[in-house]
C-alpha cells in the first residue's frame, strides 16, 4: 500500500524535515512500517510503473529471497567443480508450472539470529510454546489486540525480516532434527516451489550450556578466548583465520549481545567486589570498566542493565558470590543466600555508583568506537530502573539515624557533583537525579499507609462539627469536685468558725503572754521563780544551774479595738527545738 501527500507550497521546509524524521519508520502493526520520502520517486512519478513501495521499485520475494553470489573462475583456473556447500547449478532448478523460473537469477534465503537478545529469547519462548500446544498457540497468539499492534511481535507477521526467517527455520531445524556445525553453511529446500535456505554459518554459542562447570566441556568453548575478548579480540581471531565467537561477533554497530561466557565473566567481577568501602581496590574497579568499554559495540545494553541491577540487588549479596556463606538447599538450587531486607547494602551499592562514574570517565578517554553510547544507555537506565529514588529512600528502609543519614547524602552527592562538573548528562537530566534523591517519591505501600491515615482523620473530623475536648478520666472528676465543696483561699469564711487570730478571753492563762518588768539580760527574783509554775516530779532535783535570759516577746502593739491574732504554738516552741538538736 502506498500514497502520496501534498503540502501547501507555503509550508517551510524545516517542518517538512521534521515531519518527515518523525513517522519514518514508525510501526503501523501487524508487521508493517511507515517509509516516508521527501521527494517522489521516479516510479511514483511514471503513469505506467506500478509502486509496491514508496521509494523503493526493488522486487520482493518470498521470505526476503536474495540472490546467490557466484565468485568467478579466476584467470587461468577452471571454474570450481559442484561441491557441498556451494549452491546447485541452475539447470538443477524444476521446470514445471507453478514454479521457479531457471531464466531469473538464482535465490536463496539467508537465515541469520537476530542481533537483539530480547527478540531472540521471544522467537524461543513461542516455539517451545507452539512444540507444547500444537499450531493452535500461533493462531491464537496472532488473534490478540496486543500481539497485533506491538513492535516487539512484528517478526510473527512479516516473513521477510530477519526474525520471522529465525523463527521458520529454528522451528523447522527442530522437528526435523537437523544440527548446524561450525563453518558448515548448507542450502537446504524447505518449501516446494521455495528458493533454498541457506543455513547459518556459525551456531549460537553456548546455546545448550545452563552451568557454569560446562563452559569448558563445551564444543562452542576455545582457551584463547581468555585472552582474547570484546570487539578487538573478536576482529583479530577473524583476521587471524579463526572463526569468530558468534554470528554477531564482527558486528559492532551496538545491536549484538554478549554470549552466555561473557555474561558469566561480568557477573563473576560484579560478585567478587568488596562490600564495604574501606576493601575496595582500583583494580576491582577497573577490571569492570574494561570488561565494558571493550564490549562498547556488543552488549552495551546488557552490561548496563547488569551494572544497574548491582546497585538495587548487589550481586554480593548473592550465591553468584563464591567467598560468601549461604544455606545449604536441599534441593540444590541456588536460593537466596539472606534476604536483602535485613542486611545493610547501602555499602555495596553505593560501589556500584563507582563503577558508573569511572566507565563514563573513561568512555570520554578512551578512544574506542562506541563508547559514548554509554553515557545515553545509563541516562535512559537510570531514569527507567528508578536508582536514585531507591537511593534516596535507603535511610528509611534502613532507619538511619541523623548522623548515618547525613554521610549517606553526602556520599552520593559527591558523586552527582562531579558528574555535574564533567557534563556527563544534559542539564534537564542532571537536576533531575539530584531532586529525586534529596526528595524521593513515596513507594506504592507508603502511599497506601498516607491514604489510610488520611482517611482515619477524615473520619474523626467528621464524627462532631465542634471542636473536640479531651475527657478527664473519673478519678479527676472526684477529686475536683471534693475541691469545690472545700473551702478556697479568698472565699469568705462563716462567723461562728473556729479561726486562728480570734482573740481569747483576758483571765486565760495563755502561754507566752508577756511578763512584766521583764528586761533582757536582767536575772528574775526569787518571787517570781516562786510564783513560776511547778516542775514536773523528780526523785532528785537536777543541780541549780546558770539562769539563761527569757527570749523577750514584744507585747502586742495593736490598737485597740482591734482584734488580735492568736499565737500558734509552732512559733513558740521553735526556740526549744533547735536547742535540743
Amino acid at each position: 500500500m502506498s500514497a502520496i501527500v501534498t503540502l501547501a507550497k507555503d509550508t517551510p521546509a524545516n517542518d517538512i524535515d521534521a515531519a518527515v524524521n518523525g513517522l519514518q519508520h514508525k510501526y503501523l502493526g501487524y508487521g508493517y512500517y511507515l517509509n516516508l520520502h521527501r521527494h517522489l520517486s521516479s516510479a511514483a512519478i511514471s503513469s505506467s510503473a506500478s509502486v509496491p513501495t514508496l521509494g523503493s521499485s526493488m522486487p520482493q520475494h518470498p521470505f526476503g529471497a536474495k540472490p546467490v553470489d557466484v565468485a568467478g573462475a579466476g584467470r587461468g583456473h577452471a571454474p570450481p567443480t559442484h561441491q557441498r556447500g556451494f549452491a546447485p547449478p541452475s539447470s538443477y532448478a524444476p521446470s514445471g508450472p507453478g514454479q521457479m523460473r531457471q531464466s531469473g537469477p538464482l535465490l536463496h534465503v539467508p537465515v541469520q539470529p537476530p542481533r537483539d537478545i530480547k527478540e531472540l529469547k521471544l522467537i524461543h519462548k513461542v516455539i517451545e510454546s507452539l512444540l507444547t500446544h500444537g499450531p493452535e498457540f500461533e493462531a491464537l497468539l496472532m488473534s490478540r489486540p496486543d500481539v497485533q499492534r506491538e513492535e516487539k511481535w512484528a517478526w510473527l507477521w512479516d516473513p521477510r525480516s530477519t526474525g520471522g526467517v529465525w523463527y521458520r527455520w529454528r522451528l523447522w531445524e527442530v522437528l526435523t532434527g537437523s544440527q548446524t556445525r561450525r563453518g558448515q553453511g548448507k542450502y537446504l529446500p524447505l518449501f516446494e516451489g521455495s528458493s533454498a535456505w541457506k543455513s547459518p554459518d556459525q551456531p549460537l554459542t553456548f546455546e545448550y550450556t545452563t552451568r557454569l562447570d560446562e563452559f569448558v566441556s563445551d564444543s562452542e568453548y576455545n582457551s584463547s578466548d581468555e585472552d582474547d575478548s570484546g570487539d578487538e579480540g573478536a576482529r583479530r581471531q577473524h583476521l587471524g583465520g579463526a572463526a569468530p565467537l558468534d554470528p554477531s561477533a564482527l558486528t559492532d554497530d551496538g545491536k549484538a549481545y554478549l554470549n552466555p561466557l561473557e555474561k558469566a565473566k561480568l557477573t563473576h567481577l560484579l560478585a567478587r567486589l568488596p562490600t564495604t568501602t574501606g576493601k575496595l581496590r582500583k583494580g576491582d574497579v577497573a577490571r569492570v570498566t574494561a570488561f565494558a568499554i571493550s564490549h562498547a559495540g556488543r552488549g552495551a545494553d546488557e552490561v548496563v542493565a547488569m551494572i544497574l541491577s548491582n546497585i538495587v540487588k548487589p550481586f554480593a549479596y548473592s550465591s553468584a558470590n563464591p567467598d560468601r556463606k549461604k544455606e545449604i538447599n536441599t534441593s540444590g538450587d541456588d536460593g537466596p543466600a539472606e534476604d536483602e531486607g535485613e542486611s545493610d547494602t547501602s555499602a555495596a551499592s553505593l560501589i556500584g555508583v563507582f563503577l558508573i562514574s569511572d566507565i563514563l570517565s573513561s568512555s570520554s578517554t578512551s578512544g574506542v568506537r562506541h563508547a559514548w553510547r554509554y553515557r545515553q544507555l545509563f541516562e535512559a537506565a537510570l531514569k527507567q530502573r528508578h536508582v536514585f529514588e531507591g537511593l534516596g529512600r535507603m535511610e528509611r528502609k534502613m532507619n538511619w539515624g541523623k548522623l548515618r543519614a547525613e554521610k549517606w547524602k553526602r556520599s552520593v552527592g559527591n558523586i552527582l557533583s562531579l558528574w555535574e562538573g564533567w557534563c556527563v548528562f544534559p542539564q534537564e537530566s542532571q537536576e533531575w537525579f539530584v531532586n529525586v534523591f534529596n526528595n524521593p517519591p513515596l513507594t506504592a505501600k507508603e502511599e497506601i499507609e498516607l491514604k489510610r491515615r488520611e482517611a482515619e482523620e477524615q473520619a474523626e473530623k467528621g464524627k462532631s462539627r465542634w471542636k473536640t475536648v479531651e475527657v478527664a478520666s473519673k478519678e479527676h472528676v472526684e477529686n475536683t469536685a471534693e475541691v469545690e465543696e472545700e473551702g478556697v483561699d479568698g472565699e469568705p469564711m462563716a462567723e461562728d468558725a473556729d479561726v486562728d487570730g480570734e482573740p481569747m478571753a483576758e483571765d486565760e492563762d495563755v502561754d507566752g503572754e508577756p511578763m512584766e518588768e521583764d528586761f533582757d539580760g536582767e536575772p528574775m527574783d526569787e518571787d517570781n521563780e516562786a510564783s513560776a509554775p511547778p516542775a514536773p516530779a523528780s526523785p532528785e532535783p537536777p543541780p541549780r544551774e546558770e539562769v539563761k535570759p527569757m527570749p523577750v516577746v514584744k507585747a502586742d502593739t495593736a490598737p485597740v479595738g482591734q482584734v488580735r491574732r492568736r499565737p500558734r504554738a509552732v512559733d513558740m516552741f521553735a526556740d526549744s527545738d533547735d536547742e535540743d538538736t
